[in-house]
């Protein structure tokens, strides 16, 4: 998706979709954890999955100006493993609208009562010339559309998504398989000392910027410029 954004094949970007869901705190059984609290998690569904949209919005499309966000608790008290019920204090799931400062727009959300999900992560872009569709579920096709040619002839077209060396063209890669070539990113970085690897330091301060400003868009309930954020 970021090749076909860098290159210029959809132009210029209008919109952002981005939604992170799980449904692992359906079961109101579900024991209560450090997760469940704020002050020691830094949040819930917006911390534990939403922090990754956000980085993913800003790699793809650009650094976010603006925020307004709401943060819901569905489940507000669960048991500990000792039996001693506790109140949710981190959010079950959040929902936000971005603007970028390229003036894209996006919708975010994220949420751990996503119920008949596992690890729905679902991106689409759309573009003056064209728009993209990745889902982590199905994460070795990636949906492209092009305004390019006669309109009753354009139609969103099935990418197989080929890696570079590997596995071999054709090869199915798998969830785990990011994770390989971002520990050899990283020892490769470190043999040649590249300074440009990515993410760096920075990017983690800018995505926790924009998680404390949907935090802070939820307690205040209004649009939160990035600019208030440090």
């Amino acid at each position: 998706m970021k090749n076909f954004i860098s290159s210029g094949q959809i132009g210029k970007l209008f919109h952002f979709r981005c939604v992170f869901a799980h449904s692992g705190h359906v079961d109101v059984n579900r024991p209560w954890s450090w997760k469940e609290n704020f002050e020691t998690s830094g949040g819930g569904a917006s911390a534990d999955l939403g922090i990754h949209a956000i980085d993913l919005a800003r790699y793809l499309v650009g650094e976010i100006s603006k925020v307004m966000a709401r943060e819901k608790i569905f489940i507000p008290e669960r048991k500990d493993p000792t039996g001693e019920t506790k109140k949710v204090t981190a959010d079950d799931a959040f929902m936000s609208l971005l603007e970028f400062e390229n003036g894209a727009l996006g919708i975010l959300e994220a949420t751990r009562v996503g119920t008949g999900y596992k690890n729905y992560l679902r991106v689409e872009i759309h573009g003056s010339e064209g728009g993209l569709v990745w889902n982590l579920e199905d994460l070795n096709y990636v949906k492209v559309f092009k305004t390019e040619g006669p309109r009753r002839e354009q139609g969103w077209k099935v990418i197989l998504v080929d890696l570079p060396w590997w596995p071999p063209r054709g090869h199915i890669g798998g969830w785990q398989t990011g994770h390989v070539f971002a520990l050899y990113n990283f020892l490769e970085a470190i043999v040649k000392d590249e300074k440009e690897l990515a993410p760096t330091f920075y990017d983690g301060y800018q995505a926790q910027r924009v998680l404390e400003a949907i935090h802070r868009s939820d307690k205040e309930n209004r649009w939160i410029d990035l600019e208030m954020v440090r």
